[in-house]
C-alpha cells in the first residue's frame, strides 16, 4: 500500500496547511469533501481480467463493455490501435470501474501464442501440427484471411486461445499471417514439465525445448505456463526467448492496486486445495463461490471463469462443460425481432444474448443492429430452452457461403432420400461418404441406423442457387455393431495388431476414417509411401488427382516425391497404416 499511503499523506499535509491558514468551518467542509473524493479514487478497484474478445465498441469480453478510449494497447510488444485486434484473440486487460459504473480499460496486451508454418491437417479431428505442437480448432474457432476449408500445409499462421492438460492447444483464433517482413521464427506455448535445470532443457506441448542460449523472462517452473519463440531442430525447438510471466507481471500491474483477477479458460489441473486455469495454478480459498455446478464435479477440461485474490480461487463460474458448441448451421436469415433479439434461419430461432460473439472480416464493429433479413450467416448453438442460443455469429459474403463447411446438429425428420437438420432439408446423394462410428458405410446402412433425435455431422457446400450438395455425413453412434465397413480395397498384409510404431506428436489420428493433408516423408513402395511418420497405402481403386487431374496409381506415383504435399482420405486398417480411397496431389 505504499503508493496509496503517500497519497493520503499528501493529502492529509495539504488539509493541516490549509486550516493552519484559518480557514472557516464553511471553509473546511469543501476540502474534506475533496479528502473523501480522493480517498475514493485511489481505493483498489482494478480488476485484471483474461478473456476473449468477443466483440468491439469499444471491446467486449465475456459479455461486458470496457471503454478503451483512453487505452495503452499493445499487440506482440507493441504499441498498436483497437483496430489491430479482432474477435476471437485472448487478450490480458487492466480495468477499473468509474463512478457511473463504466469499466474503463487501462493496459491491454495480446500476444500471439501459436505461431508457424502448418505442418499437417487431421480434418476428420479438426487439428493442425504448429511448430510440432498439436492445435485444435472447432465451431467457435475465429478464422481471419483463411477458413476451415482453405487452410494448408505450408500456410504459415498465427493461434491465439488455450492450453489443454493433454499438451495440445485449443485455437479460439487461427489468422493466415500474412507479413512478409516476419522474423521465421516458431512459436509455441504451453504448460512445463520435465524441467532439466542442469541441462537447460523442459518440454511443452511434447515438444522439447532447448532453452540454453534463450533470454530467460520470469521465473521457469514446471506446470507453469510459458511462451517459446525459437527454431524448431528435428524434434527439438531451440529456443531464443522465453517468457514466463504472470498475467501480473505482464501487465506490470501493482497487487496492492488490484481488487482481483479475473480470469476464463480450461481447467488444465485439479486437486482437493488447488486448480489450474490455463496453466496458471491457484490455490483454494477458504469459502469459494461455484455457479453452474458444484465444487466436487469440476473436472479437467471444462472451461470456466475463476475470481482469483491474494493468489486463491474465490469464485467459480462454469461456462460450459467445455469450449464448444452443440451445434452449427449456414443459412439466409429470413427474420429479425429486434425486441427479443431473435433472429430466424432455415425456419429455426436463436436467440441472441450479451454472450454471443459477432465475427465479420470485413466489419469490426459488427453487432445485432447491423444484421438485415437475406444476410448470409453461420450460426454456432447451444441447446437450451426455449430456443437455441447463438454462441457465434458470422456474417458472410456469397463466395465465404459458397465454401466447403461442416454443418452440426440433431436429425429431426429423415425420408428415403433426405434428412433434415438444423431446420435445413439434405439431399442424400449415392455418392456421398456416409461414416458411423468413424467407418465408412453404404448410405442403405447409413439410413438403416439413424434415428431422429440422432446428432450428425455433414460436409457439403451451397450451390450459386442455395442447395447444399452434401459430400459427407458422419455419425457418431456407439450403439450395436458398425455395420459394412465400406470400400477395403487392396490391403495387402494387414500385419499384427501391436503398436503402431510411431512415436509422432498426434496419437489421435489412429483408429476409424482419416481426412488427412501432410508432407511425404519417405516413399516406400509402388503404392506406399509416408506422411508425416504415418504409413499410406493407396488401394487399388483409389481415386487419384494430380494438378486436378484424374489420373492412374502409376502416372500417380511417379509424380510423387519426398517433401510433396499431399491430401488423403482412408481408413485405418489394424491402426498399422492408413488405407487411402481417395488421394489428391498438386
Amino acid at each position: 500500500m505504499k503508493k496509496m499511503n503517500k497519497h493520503i499523506f499528501t493529502t492529509f499535509s495539504a488539509l493541516t496547511i490549509l486550516t493552519a491558514c484559518g480557514g472557516s468551518e464553511q471553509k473546511e467542509q469543501p476540502i474534506l469533501d475533496a479528502v473523501n473524493s480522493s480517498l475514493e479514487s485511489v481505493s483498489p478497484k482494478l480488476v485484471v481480467t483474461q478473456g476473449v474478445i468477443t466483440g468491439f465498441g469499444s471491446i467486449y469480453v465475456d459479455g461486458v463493455k470496457y471503454n478503451t478510449d483512453t487505452s495503452n494497447i499493445m499487440k506482440n510488444g507493441l504499441s498498436t490501435q483497437l483496430s489491430a485486434l479482432s474477435v476471437g484473440m485472448k487478450i490480458s486487460f487492466s480495468a477499473q470501474e468509474n463512478d457511473s459504473g463504466e469499466w474503463i480499460a487501462q493496459d491491454v496486451e495480446y500476444d500471439t501464442e501459436i505461431e508457424g508454418t502448418i505442418q499437417s491437417i487431421d480434418r476428420s479431428t479438426g487439428q493442425l501440427l504448429i511448430a510440432n505442437t498439436v492445435v485444435y480448432y472447432n465451431d467457435l474457432t475465429h478464422f481471419i484471411d483463411t477458413s476451415e476449408a482453405l487452410i494448408s500445409v505450408g500456410q504459415r499462421v498465427e493461434i491465439s486461445g488455450y492450453p489443454q492438460a493433454d499438451g495440445t492447444f485449443l485455437a479460439s483464433y487461427i489468422e493466415a499471417d500474412t507479413d512478409v517482413n516476419n522474423d521465421d521464427h516458431e512459436y509455441t506455448a504451453g504448460i512445463v514439465s520435465n524441467l532439466d535445470e542442469a541441462a537447460l532443457q523442459f518440454t511443452i506441448n511434447n515438444v522439447v525445448i532447448d532453452y540454453s542460449s534463450a533470454v530467460l523472462d520470469g521465473l521457469l517452473t514446471n506446470d507453469t505456463y510459458v511462451k517459446v519463440e525459437g527454431n524448431l531442430l528435428g524434434d527439438v525447438m531451440v529456443a531464443t526467448e522465453v517468457d514466463a510471466r504472470t498475467v501480473e507481471e505482464s501487465l506490470d500491474v501493482d497487487d496492492d492496486s488490484v481488487l482481483r483477477y479475473e480470469i476464463e479458460g480450461l481447467i488444465t489441473q485439479i486437486s482437493a486445495t488447488s486448480m489450474g486455469v490455463n496453466g496458471q495454478v491457484f490455490d483454494f480459498a477458504d469459502n469459494i463461490d461455484v455457479e453452474g455446478t458444484l465444487l466436487n464435479d469440476l473436472t479437467v477440461g471444462m472451461f470456466v471463469e475463476v475470481y482469483i485474490n491474494n493468489n486463491q480461487v474465490t469464485s467459480v463460474e462454469l461456462k460450459r462443460p467445455d469450449y464448444s458448441s452443440d451445434g452449427k448451421v449456414k443459412g439466409i436469415i429470413e427474420d429479425i425481432d429486434s425486441v427479443n433479439k431473435t433472429i430466424t434461419v432455415n425456419g429455426v430461432v436463436y436467440a441472441i444474448n450479451e454472450f454471443s460473439r459477432f465475427e465479420d472480416d470485413d466489419e469490426q464493429y459488427f453487432n445485432f443492429d447491423s444484421l438485415n433479413i437475406n444476410d448470409y450467416v453461420e450460426i454456432a448453438y447451444l441447446n437450451t430452452s426455449p430456443l437455441l442460443s447463438v454462441l457465434k455469429i458470422e456474417k458472410e459474403d456469397q463466395d465465404e457461403y459458397n465454401q466447403e463447411w461442416e454443418m452440426k446438429g440433431q436429425v429431426t425428420a429423415i425420408l428415403s432420400n433426405s434428412i433434415t437438420v438444423n431446420g435445413a432439408e439434405i439431399q442424400l446423394d449415392a455418392n456421398a461418404k456416409y461414416i458411423i462410428n468413424d467407418v465408412l458405410v453404404s448410405l442403405e446402412t447409413f439410413l438403416a441406423q439413424l434415428v431422429v433425435g440422432d446428432r450428425v455431422e455433414i460436409e457439403g457446400q451451397y450451390d450459386a442457387n442455395n442447395v447444399f450438395v452434401l459430400g459427407k455425413v458422419e455419425l457418431e453412434n456407439d450403439d450395436g455393431d458398425d455395420g459394412d465397413d465400406g470400400d477395403d480395397g487392396d490391403d495387402g498384409d494387414d500385419g499384427d495388431d501391436g503398436d503402431d510404431g510411431d512415436d509422432g506428436d498426434n496419437g489421435d489420428h489412429i483408429g476409424g476414417y482419416v481426412e488427412f493433408e501432410g508432407t511425404v516423408t519417405e516413399l516406400l513402395t509402388a503404392n506406399s509411401f509416408m506422411i508425416n511418420g504415418y504409413e499410406v497405402r493407396l488401394s487399388a481403386n483409389a481415386e487419384l488427382e494430380l494438378n486436378d487431374r484424374d489420373v492412374n496409381l502409376t502416372t500417380f506415383m511417379a509424380a510423387l516425391t519426398v517433401g510433396s504435399i499431399i491430401e488423403i482420405e482412408g481408413q485405418w486398417v489394424g491402426n498399422q497404416y492408413i488405407l487411402a480411397s481417395e488421394a489428391e496431389l498438386e
